[in-house]
């Protein structure tokens, strides 16, 4: 899709949403949260990052925008999810 030339993507459907979603996390493979407490996020070399499972990615990308698009407000709210043991 030419995103330049179209409007399309800013009416695409859930699935196509989700797979977009998905497709930029892979490529950014953006870290923050990296170990077992929030702020474990040692220096983490960039293909090291680029291997990093898809789930990790999309994790780490919903803290990102949490912490970024967000009010403030609804972050002190804010608590995570529990891993299942």
């Amino acid at each position: 899709m030419n995103e330049i030339e179209t409007d399309r993507y800013g009416s695409a459907t859930y699935p196509e949403f989700i797979e977009a979603y998905a497709r930029t996390c892979e490529v950014a493979s953006t870290v923050l949260h990296y170990g077992e407490e929030p702020g474990d996020h040692p220096a983490i070399p960039e293909e090291e990052r680029a291997s990093m499972s898809l789930h990790e990615k999309i994790e780490n990308t919903i803290q990102y925008l949490l912490n970024n698009c967000t009010p403030k407000s609804f972050i002190d709210k804010f608590e995570a999810p529990k891993k299942h043991p």
